[in-house]
Order: structure tokens, then sequence, then C-alpha cells
């Protein structure tokens, strides 16, 4: 194959394109990006981001002819044209349309990859397209004249090659194909874009160039850094996981009740393993963004900020963005996640997975070979684990990723006969004991109240309450403070904007002495390190229970922590699959009382019946898994009715700031100042140049106001 490819870039028809044009900089007009160079460096890039998963080498087909629609006169005549409109001339479906001539010629064992090809090379700056009868009937819109006879010829030439390689067995399975289309299309996109970035922008372009150090280097400095604390239990959990990093195989398991060190232990694992197998990165994601922050910290302080990547989704699309030149190294390097550690949310991990858009493909390639450590894996939707377990499934076995799940909460994931029924080829191995939950708390099951008979139980110990929803938690707010002006009280979710909830934390913590009381939605149920005497839980499923227990005696200095769940008369869910989860653990608290948060026999129990239901609600079927812009729809990790918006009321906030560009820069100044609108009160959302800006009612305790 490699003697193949370099016949071609040495041949005649290759040689044409010395003449031919695939960007021009108008500022340097004597030096335009000639396409035989853009397409023989996106080839090299491209066969060195996939060596270890392309061994066909399909991804040096679509590079070379992603961009051959430009060879055709009408786009050599505008890419000159300093005042062209951008996209006016497409070149991406024609390049698409002169492989799909020679189809026929294929074995039916290349078919499905055929087809995909062309897809990559359709879909290359608009996104990837459904694979199904719409796309081939694009091909009447686009008229096949005008191509030379050597460009012609040169499409022929990677024709040929395709067909007389020969084909894997996994090209008939639909879900490996799915994954081998977004990582080479990935791979791609990310060499396209260099390439091209190199050429009109060379300054920017020099800032990315990356040596990362090995993981052994990167192992010694965490054994420098874990040294100086003293032996404990937690140390032998540590030890224990970092011995089975040398363990061959690609899907591993730890469950730590929290307090035990899983953060350093599966730190251990990930770098024991990534050192001995020779891994590309490791890889975090988590499911807060406030935890994704704190362990970016943590990391940076360890490694080094220039090996970390920081990468959590924003609310603003790409596509309102003015345009800008990052002169940060670290922000560049979030684009394309080329870096020793990323760390990331959940949310941003799995929607670029499952995404068909270049901007968030464009990293996914990076995930081969790359250890995952996937904290809190019981807090991802279930509806959607068919298709991530599958997925994750298919990178194990083909493109030599190893998974660490992680998780505070024993809930077993191979038990169920949901997942059972998934006929995965690959199953988590435990890499550290059993080890059982310390009784920190009392729980207590209280029925039904109300807001007055709820304040009326109120005690003199630090006291968290914890409700469902934002109005009800300012509902309650106002009838609390009113009935303890004696005791500070304090109200915290996002209504608030991002900024105040940071401020917000850190006057409870000064205030935890005093007895403070504290209303809030599940923003406190995990990743902030606050501990009361007392909590005050509306009925929720089980493992936001378990998390929300963990602010209350936290750190052991009480004999017992008090837990009560409660109801309200006319309860209100944040979702269809939130309530679904308490409506299980209210069955299982039926069979088994209070003994449920304790027992690992009640919490498998209690997953098990949440993962036979919900996988029957899961969005994405099996007729999907190719059809690329519609799972991409369907595949939202966050069941959201919110908005965020801009809140110009907030204190610092400066009116100007709406007024200048829409860059990134300008996004991270403006962040602090967001909070989180119901979309049912859009009429008090003011959209300026696209950007919602909230005009309602609001005030400092409260934040947007939603009574």
């Amino acid at each position: 194959m490699y003697k193949e490819r370099f016949v071609i870039l040495m041949s005649p028809s290759f040689e044409l394109l010395d003449n031919l044009i695939a960007h021009y900089n108008n500022n340097h007009p004597d030096a335009p990006h000639t396409l035989s160079n853009h397409l023989r460096s996106l080839t090299h890039l491209t066969e060195e981001f996939t060596f270890s998963f392309d061994p066909k080498k399909i991804s040096s087909i679509v590079a070379l002819i992603h961009d051959i629609g430009k060879s055709h006169p009408d786009f050599q005549l505008y890419v000159q044209q300093s005042n062209a409109r951008k996209g006016s001339v497409k070149h991406a479906l024609p390049g698409a349309l002169l492989l799909s001539m020679h189809r026929s010629q294929f074995p039916k064992t290349h078919l499905p990859i055929a087809y995909l090809i062309e897809n990559m090379i359709a879909g290359h700056h608009r996104g990837l397209y459904d694979m199904n009868h719409s796309f081939v009937k694009l091909y009447d819109q686009v008229p096949n004249d005008g191509f030379s006879d050597e460009v012609k010829q040169f499409v022929a030439e990677q024709a040929e090659v395709f067909r007389n390689t020969p084909a894997l067995p996994q090209w008939q399975d639909p879900m490996y194909c799915a994954a081998f289309t977004r990582l080479i299309f990935s791979a791609v996109i990310d060499a396209d874009w260099l390439d091209t970035e190199a050429y009109f922008n060379s300054e920017r372009s020099s800032k990315r160039i990356y040596y990362g150090s090995s993981f052994r280097f990167f192992q010694k400095k965490f054994h420098e850094f874990v040294e100086e604390f003293p032996e404990n239990k937690l140390t032998a959990y540590r030890k224990a996981a970092e011995r089975k990093g040398t363990e061959s195989g690609s899907y591993f398991e730890l469950t730590l009740p929290t307090g035990f060190g899983k953060t350093f232990a599966s730190l251990s694992f990930a770098l024991e393993h990534a050192k001995t197998f020779n891994k590309s990165r490791i890889i975090t994601a988590l499911p807060l963004i406030n935890l994704t922050s704190e362990i970016s910290a943590l990391y940076r302080d360890l490694f080094g900020k220039e090996h970390v990547v920081e990468d959590h989704s924003s609310f603003l699309p790409e596509s309102i963005y003015t345009e800008e030149d990052p002169t940060s190294r670290a922000q560049l390097a979030i684009e394309n996640w080329d870096r020793k550690f990323i760390v990331t949310t959940t949310v941003q991990l799995f929607e670029s997975l499952f995404s068909n858009k270049p901007g968030k493909l464009r990293k996914v390639h990076r995930l081969a070979g790359s250890v995952l450590i996937l904290d809190e894996f019981h807090l991802l939707p279930s509806q959607l684990l068919p298709s991530i377990l599958k997925m994750l499934d298919v990178l194990m076995e083909h493109f030599g990723m190893t998974v660490l799940l992680v998780s505070a909460t024993p809930l077993p994931l191979t038990t169920s006969k949901a997942i059972q029924e998934l006929m995965l080829r690959h199953l988590p191995k435990a890499i550290a004991p059993p080890v059982e939950t310390p009784q920190r708390v009392s729980y207590s099951l209280l029925g039904e109240l109300t807001e007055i008979s709820l304040s009326e139980k109120l005690t003199d110990d630090s006291t968290l309450i914890i409700v469902n929803t934002r109005k009800r938690a300012q509902q309650l707010y106002k009838l609390v403070a009113k009935r303890f002006q004696d005791r500070p009280v304090y109200y915290l979710s996002t209504t608030l904007t991002a900024n105040a909830r940071v401020d917000r934390v850190e006057k409870i913590r000064a205030d935890l002495k005093n007895r403070p009381i504290v209303i809030s939605t599940s923003l406190l149920e995990s990743g902030i390190n606050l501990s009361f005497q007392c909590l005050f839980r509306e009925m929720a499923p089980l493992p936001s229970v378990i998390q929300a227990a963990g602010r209350c005696n936290r750190y052991g200095k009480e004999l017992l922590g008090q837990v009560y769940l409660f109801t309200w008369p006319e309860p209100k869910y944040p979702s269809p699959s939130y309530e679904s989860g308490v409506r299980h653990l209210e069955r299982l608290l039926k069979e088994h009382g209070t003994s449920v948060f304790y027992s690992s026999a009640a919490m498998a129990s209690y997953y098990r019946r949440v993962l036979n239901q919900d996988f029957k609600k899961s969005p994405i079927s099996e007729k999907d898994i190719l059809q690329f812009e519609t799972v991409a729809k369907k595949f939202k990790m966050i069941d959201s009715h919110g908005i965020t918006v801009i809140c110009p009321q907030s204190s610092g906030f400066q009116e100007q700031w709406l007024k200048e560009d829409k860059t990134r820069s300008w996004w991270r100044k403006i962040q602090p100042f967001t909070a989180q609108a119901p979309s049912s009160m859009q009429r008090h959302i003011k959209y300026e140049k696209g950007i919602p800006v909230w005009t309602g009612p609001s005030n400092d305790e409260l934040g947007i106001l939603l009574i």
C-alpha cells in the first residue's frame, strides 16, 4: 500500500495538480497553496494520525480526493477572486461524485467502506451525511463535466488502489464502520485544517508544536508528589491500582467510596498502563464542569500546564464567533487534543464522538490508543448507555483504547440483562477489591411534607436542603429566610451567575461554624467540598441521594450525620428519566427500607431495574447507526429546557461588552456572568446578534427570579 501511494504521489496525473490552486492568500498572490502540496502534506499528516488503526490506509484515499473538486475550472477562477462569496463554488460533493463513478468496479465486500469514503469527502465542510438513499440522490444536482482527463485519471488511480485493497471482516459491521468513519474523518479534518493554517498563518501554526514527555517521566513526577503523604489505607488502594496497570486488557473498573482516594488510584492505574502499553494519552472525563476544572488544576500542578488540556462545552455555537487568532498554545490544543493529558466533561466527550460536524469531530481521532478514565460512569444517561457502551466496545476492540470505569457507588454494570443483551465483546475487570462504605450518616424517611412543615423540622445544626427544581428552591428560601432571621440562610442554583455561585460557596464555607441553612438544587450534590451536620433531600434517584449524603458528615467528625428524605404533595421533576429513577427508589425502599443505601445487592437491583426499563427508551436504534446527522441530533447528554443567558445586571458586568466582537476570548470573559433561564421565559430574553441576554427580574439573593 505504501509503495502504491508513493507511485501515485509521483505519477504524471498528480504532478498536474502542481498547476492548480487549493488556497489563495490575496496578501501573497505570488505564493498560492498548490493542490499538489496540500494533498501531499495532508496525506502524510493523516497517515501519521491513523497509523495505529488504519492498516489499509483508507484515510489516504480520503485525504487525496477530499479537495479534488477544487481542480474544476470554476473553482480555480473563484479561489483567486478577492471579492468572491465564500463557499459559492462547491468542491466537496463534486469530488465525491468523481469517486462514485468507479463504485461499480468494487467488490461487494468493499461497498460499505466505499460509500463511507464518499460521505467523508462530500461532508468534509458541512459534516457527515445520513447514509441512505438521499445521500446518493445528492449527486443528481452536481454536474460532472469540466474536469480534465488527468484529474479523472488521478481519481481512477485512487479507486484502483482501493479495489485492490484486501477487505477486512469488520467492514461488514455497521458499528465498526460508524466508529471508523468518525475517526478517519476526524484525522482528515485535523490534517486539512492544520495544513491550511500553516499556509495562511505560519505564526499560529508554529505555536502548535508540542513535544510530549514519556509516561515514565510523568509517573516519576506523580510518585514524587504522592510520596510526601503519610502511608495509610489510601496508599494501599493506590498501589494496588498501579500494579493492575501492568495487566493486559482494555476494560477495567474501580469502585471506591468517597474519601478513599479514587482520583489518585485511577491516575496511578492509568499512568502505569500508559507506560507499560505505550498508550498515546490519558483522557479523563467527568460529569460536572467544576470537577473538570478541579482535576485539570491538579494535573497541571503534577505534570506541567504545557501537557494538559482542559476542555468543556460553551453554549455558543461555532458559527457565532468572529474570526480570531488565538495566541494561547493551550487554546489551540483544545481544538485537536494534541496533549498527553486531556480533562473534559462526559458531555463534551460523547457529544463530540457522536457528532457529525467537523469542528466537533476534529479531536476524536486522539481517542485511538488512549487510556480513558470515565469518572462516575453511573451518572451517564441510562437511555444513551446502549450507544455509548457499544461505541466504547468497538474503540477497545479495534482502536487500541483502554477504558477505566470509576465510581464511588457500587452499581455493577455487567449484571444487568439489558447490558448482556448488547453482546459486548469486553467486560470490565475490577482493579480493587470491594470496599465497605463507611456509615457516616443515618437515613430517615419523613414522607410527605409541605414547605411550612419542613421548616418546622429544622434544628440548630448546620443544614443543607436539596430540592429537585429551582422554582421550589426559591420559594423555600424565601420562607426559611423569613423564619430564621437569626441564622445565615443561603440559596444556591444555576439561576445565579457562575461568578455568584463561586462567591456563594465560599461564603457558605466560611459560615459553616455559624450553623447556616443552605437551600440548593442538585448543584451541591457532588464536586463541592462542603460538610453539613444535617441534610434534607427531596426524593431523588438513588445515585443522587447517595451523592447528596456525601455532603453530610463528610469527614466523620460527628458520630452520625442525619439525612432526611421527603416528598412534596405535588412534586415536580427535572425530566421523565429523573422521575423514573425516583419511582424505582421508592419501590426499593418499600422492599428494603433505608438499608438500600448500605446494601450492594439492593443498589445492584436498583441499577438493573433502571437499565432494563430505560434501555427500551434509547433514542438511537440499530437502523440509525450509520445515519450520522440523525444520530447527532438524537444524542443529547443533557435533557435541558434551559437557556444559558448573559446577565448584564450582575455586579462587575460592563455594558459595552455586548457590543464587542464575539470571539472565544470574549466568551471566556463573559462566561462568569451567565446563568440558566427557563426556555418558558423567552419573553424576558433579548437576543443581541444571536446572543441571549436576560432582561427580566433578578436580584442578588436568587439571581434570575422564577417566582
